[in-house]
């Protein structure tokens, strides 16, 4: 089970392993201009604790869990790299203006305006690939919270093309394509959602894979632990149609239902020689467990 129904509070959770009856952040309490509320100085995290034992830590993709500078910034815990969206809010898009390199601002020229061009989950997932390397010869800790798919619905043309009319009939979402408050939180304008929401799930699909090459190709397979999961059920925003691609399976609820289909996710790991592959487990488990085993 994710930590909770929505993004911060259930990342709090996998970060801090406490259970939302504890654990500091308890919703998506917005901080302006930019950020969240924090996490608190004491709260220790799991990057902390790899830090304690020597490893190389970092993360890269969406934080949300304290505005830059404060004491729930990734680098004031636990983390020495952090390259993405510090904000969930201006994490809606994938084109946006900047992104933050550690305490940096790193500006998206081609972005300006309404120009599209850095899909920034490509960008980020580089710097990924680019950290693993770098960290090879020792221990490290690499945390990927990445941001596809989340509600906004856009992918790069070489993906769209793979999916154009292959769900008809589509279903078009009318947002924000400019003016006042455009990239600034709501959802652009999708007029091929359900090709759309394809293309992230594969583009995903195809960054994990690459994570997974790379691991494989620096000899690092059998001393690795992989983890993918997902911080909360399928929404319904930005012209995404959950029920249209069976998203919850037999599950009720979407994600802000504290249901099976808001809290149940995903969970799959893989240890060569550590775990027999092709296993599954009826264990019951929860984000607050990640931290403690």
């Amino acid at each position: 089970y994710s930590g909770s129904t929505v993004c911060a509070p259930s990342r709090s959770s996998l970060m801090t392993g406490q259970h939302t009856g504890h654990t500091f952040i308890r919703g998506n309490r917005e901080h302006k201009p930019e950020g969240q509320y924090p996490i608190r100085a004491e709260d220790f995290t799991i990057a902390e604790l790899f830090k304690q034992a020597g490893y190389a830590t970092g993360a890269f993709g969406k934080w949300g869990l304290g505005y830059p500078g404060s004491e729930g910034d990734p680098n004031n815990q636990g983390f020495d790299t952090f390259f993405g969206y510090n904000c969930q809010m201006l994490g809606h898009h994938y084109y946006p203006y900047f992104l933050r390199s550690n305490q940096d601002s790193l500006v998206l020229e081609a972005n300006a305006g309404q120009k599209t061009g850095i899909y920034a989950p490509n960008l980020i997932h580089d710097k990924t690939l680019k950290f693993i390397e770098d960290h090879k010869d020792e221990s490290f800790f690499c945390y990927v919270p990445s941001i596809i798919p989340h509600a906004e619905l856009f992918a790069p043309e070489e993906y769209m093309e793979k999916f154009r009319g292959k769900y008809d009939p589509e279903h078009a979402y009318k947002g924000l394509d400019k003016g006042k408050g455009f990239r600034k939180g709501r959802y652009g304008s999708q007029p091929e959602s359900h090709a759309a929401f394809a293309a992230m799930v594969t583009l995903l699909d195809d960054q994990v894979g690459e994570i997974v090459d790379k691991v494989e190709e620096l000899g690092l397979s059998d001393n690795t632990l992989i983890i993918f999961t997902s911080d909360n059920g399928p929404h319904k925003e930005g012209g995404a149609q959950p029920g249209y691609f069976n998203s919850n399976g037999a599950y009720k609820g979407y994600k802000r239902d504290l249901y099976e289909g808001g809290i149940r996710v995903p969970f799959i790991a893989s240890w060569p020689g550590q775990i027999k592959a092709g296993t599954t487990s009826d264990h019951i488990s929860a984000f607050w467990d990640m931290m403690p085993t």
